[in-house]
């Protein structure tokens, strides 16, 4: 049977659309959840996964690292570590943490990881989970010290280098005299980090100032500080507690990253193009 011009405009218009679809970009393979999984390199990884972000954690002895976190498929690097002194000893030296467990859980963007002190004083825990928001990501971290044996004065730092867009030359970064807020940004991009309880002491500077005067164990400056020259900036917050037998002490921070508004893929462009052509003539 023969049929007219605008009969044919629909089936026209679908198989555009579904040849518009068909070359839209493909989502991205899930990531491995094993965790901690071997990256080759020593580094023992969890990921967790939600949309087009995800975030990398190292969950190898000693320490945990989160050193990468893709936000809206911007990649931010990051050094964060949580380092834990004995301040009991002279000269003051970091506990032995050996690795517990270490689950990552895609359906919760949230990874867990747990160690025990060398000499079975203490658990540490860390908790990382990540929320996909409108305009960027959020990443919360929860650490808890829990000492089971006996009392122990510890100082709990935490250490972070954060590079956003992936580039060390960052615009400016800002911090409260306490250290509860610190805002960080290069370009569109903007990280805004809160801790709580307010830490005891803190500090901002230069990535390598910083650096060595949380490896040298310095007691950190509680300052006012902004910096508006670019460079590669850090921060450090600290912690000081003395811990009785069944005690636990836990400090949360947040981080809140938004980047630009993400480019529209071409093909889903065409996708949706096609789409509203067809609905047209029909």
């Amino acid at each position: 049977m023969f049929r007219s011009q605008s009969a044919l405009r629909p089936g026209i218009g679908l198989f555009v659309a579904a040849v518009a679809c068909a070359f839209a970009p493909e989502p991205a393979a899930a990531i491995p959840t094993d965790c901690p999984f071997d990256s080759g390199v020593g580094a023992k990884i969890c990921v967790v996964t939600i949309g087009d972000d995800f975030l990398e954690v190292d969950a190898a002895d000693q320490h945990f690292l989160v050193y990468e976190w893709d936000v809206a498929g911007v990649l931010q690097l990051f050094e964060e570590r949580f380092p834990i002194l004995d301040v009991l000893s002279i000269p003051q030296q970091g506990f032995v943490l050996n690795l517990e467990s270490a689950t990552a859980d895609d359906a919760t963007a949230t990874i867990a990881i747990h160690f025990v002190e060398a000499q079975s004083v203490f658990h540490e825990s860390a908790t990382f989970t990540m929320t996909a928001t409108p305009d960027g990501a959020e990443l919360d971290e929860s650490i808890v010290l829990d000492t089971f044996t006996k009392t122990r004065a510890t100082r709990l730092y935490a250490f972070s280098d954060f590079d956003l867009n992936n580039t060390s030359m960052d615009e400016s970064i800002e911090a409260s005299a306490s250290g509860t807020l610190i805002v960080q940004k290069e370009g569109d991009v903007t990280a805004v980090l809160e801790a709580d309880p307010p830490p005891d002491a803190f500090q901002i500077g230069l990535s390598d100032t910083v650096s060595a005067a949380v490896d040298a164990f310095d007691q950190l400056d509680g300052s006012t500080t902004t910096i508006t020259t670019p460079g590669d900036f850090a921060s450090a917050v600290s912690w000081n507690n003395t811990l009785g037998s069944g005690n636990t002490f836990t400090a949360t921070l947040r981080r809140q990253v938004t980047v630009p508004e993400p480019t529209f893929p071409l093909g889903a462009v065409a996708c949706v193009l096609a789409l509203l052509a067809l609905r047209a003539v029909r």
